[in-house]
């Protein structure tokens, strides 16, 4: 017989034949129910559904309608999250209900670390910050050490030491880190010093310890460029500025200077009333001081001078006339004039 097929059964012997028959049909057996297996998604995949007891000559009907089952009983086209069941069927017969299955989507893998590295300057260190931070992200350091704070700065890096940084959820790590380092402070300008006076003639502010490696500029009150070099000669009273570059930083000093007088007075008068009674040259930093009358007599000797020729040769007050001076500087100068004692 075949499955399926009505037939009519009568009954008979050699001569007559009932008069009435009997019709049936033999059905098919019902189609096994599909059996499910379904595979809970991953941190790279969505979770996957699978007719285990597939059979390529059945016909399988989902609810709701829209997947498919290939070779070896893979369900596709599935709604991520959407329950279905399926039933097979063989043309003639329809299997019950599967139970219902359900593809769950993948995994949410934390995204990449964005890193901001900023470069150092002449005052702070390199630093780094996770601009794409979340602070519901865990996030591994390698070499391990860094901290992370509420804002997504990264702290305790060993400057100059490269880093790797993964973020983590609770099943899934980023596919990939990011890399930083943070590189040391720019190298600094050592203290500046400076110290001013008469040098000579010659009103000098100057760099104390001056070291080779760096560049000096000078500048006045207007901002106006007047010199370079770790001593500079001025004229004039104002506040001046020192620029001090290593090549990468840049810091300045700055000296306010009241008065550069630094002249050899032409001429003295001691006469007791208190004005000009001493030749004045405690400002100049000399080493030795010789006066001589107009024929080159040597008539007074003085080293370390400050103030203290009063117009006497040996203790002898001489005559209202020019004096011709020698004045030896420490600074390795020297100087020669004429000086008019009044009397």
């Amino acid at each position: 017989m075949n499955l399926g097929t009505p037939y009519t059964l009568i009954a008979g012997n050699a001569s007559c034949s009932s008069a009435i028959s009997l019709d049936f049909t033999n059905l098919a057996m019902l189609p096994t129910i599909p059996f499910i297996t379904t595979i809970v998604p991953t941190c790279v995949t969505n979770g996957t559904s699978t007719i285990t007891n597939y059979d390529n000559i059945a016909t399988y009907t989902f609810t709701p309608a829209g997947p498919n089952v290939g070779v070896g009983g893979i369900i596709t086209g599935m709604v991520v999250g959407t329950a279905y069941t399926v039933t097979a069927g063989n043309g003639i017969c329809i299997s019950n209900n599967s139970v219902a299955f359900t593809n769950l989507a993948m995994l949410t893998t934390p995204v990449v670390p964005i890193i901001t590295t900023a470069v150092p300057t002449c005052f702070a260190d390199g630093n780094s910050t996770i601009t794409n931070y979340n602070n519901t992200t865990t996030y591994t350091f390698d070499p391990n050490g860094p901290t992370i704070s509420a804002s997504g700065d990264i702290m305790g890096m060993i400057l100059n030491t490269p880093y790797t940084v993964t973020s983590a959820g609770v099943n899934c790590t980023s596919t990939a880190s990011g890399s930083f380092t943070n590189l040391a402070m720019l190298p600094t300008i050592s203290a500046i010093n400076l110290t001013s006076g008469c040098n000579g003639i010659n009103y000098t502010i100057t760099v104390e310890s001056p070291n080779s490696n760096y560049t000096y500029n000078w500048f006045n009150s207007s901002g106006n460029s007047i010199s370079n070099g770790s001593q500079i000669i001025i004229t004039s009273s104002d506040t001046y500025e020192v620029q001090v570059s290593n090549g990468l930083c840049t810091e300045s000093e700055f000296i306010t200077i009241d008065n550069v007088y630094c002249s050899i007075p032409k001429g003295l008068s001691p006469n007791g009333d208190g004005l000009n009674d001493t030749w004045e040259l405690s400002n100049l930093d000399i080493r030795q001081v010789k006066i001589f009358n107009r024929y080159g007599t040597e008539l007074y000797s003085k080293e370390n001078y400050t103030n203290e020729w009063n117009g006497k040769s040996k203790g002898k007050e001489l005559p209202s006339a020019t004096y011709y001076y020698v004045i030896w500087f420490n600074n390795n100068t020297t100087k020669t004039g004429w000086v008019y004692l009044n009397r």
